[in-house]
């Protein structure tokens, strides 16, 4: 579901472009603001918007190589004690992650604690996707072809990394990285501290990569 605004920014004392933006629903609550800028250019009603709001870069980029070209944040509720009670964060590392082996696919990679029983919220998750037109497809295993390639992102024994292939959402990595972002926050809450990370795995533009280095820390 989208519904398609125009903005104007008279409040913060700018002129009153016009900047189209896209509210994308979540199936949490709150969504996902997709502002149409163009390159260079700051969406000037985000002005207004952090004034309630702290906007977050995601957590787990500190040791990225590599470009990611969108911006795409989190808002987080500012922490005065004059705004009234401090509200609980669920925050979990999302990171982009380049793929040479494969040009055509996107993947979303979930890092988890190995445990008693089944990751809470895991089987949810193709259905979350779906209120972004997303279609997540759980694999059994990692695929073949990329095995050589990711064989140094999950070295840690008391970690699992399960894969899916998703299907929509097109070519934008902005977007599968802020709908990504989105889940592994909501994911964070649901399923607890057994859920380390979670990795849009494709191939990007910048060849950004983050996972491989976290080993070397």
């Amino acid at each position: 579901m989208s519904f398609n605004r125009r903005c104007a920014s008279r409040e913060a004392g700018w002129p009153a472009p016009d900047q189209p933006f896209d509210l994308l629903p979540g199936p949490a609550g709150g969504g996902i603001v997709v502002a149409h800028t163009g390159p260079g250019r700051n969406w000037r009603p985000s002005l207004i918007l952090v004034r309630e709001a702290n906007a977050r870069p995601a957590n787990g980029l500190a040791l990225r190589t590599g470009a990611f070209h969108a911006r795409v944040t989190y808002l987080e509720p500012h922490k005065e004690p004059w705004r009234g009670p401090r509200q609980q964060l669920y925050v979990c590392p999302a990171t982009p992650e380049h793929l040479e082996g494969d040009s055509r696919s996107v993947y979303w990679v979930i890092a988890h604690r190995r445990g008693r029983g089944t990751l809470k919220g895991l089987a949810e998750l193709p259905g979350w996707s779906e209120a972004f037109g997303l279609r997540a497809t759980a694999l059994s295993e990692t695929p073949a072809h990329l095995r050589g390639e990711t064989a140094s992102w999950f070295l840690e024994p008391d970690v699992e990394a399960r894969w899916y292939h998703v299907v929509g959402g097109g070519d934008r990595s902005g977007f599968h990285f802020a709908v990504l972002l989105y889940l592994a926050l909501h994911f964070r809450k649901v399923a607890g501290s057994r859920l380390q990370a979670m990795h849009l795995v494709a191939n990007i533009d910048g060849k950004p990569n983050n996972r491989k280095h976290w080993a070397r820390r």
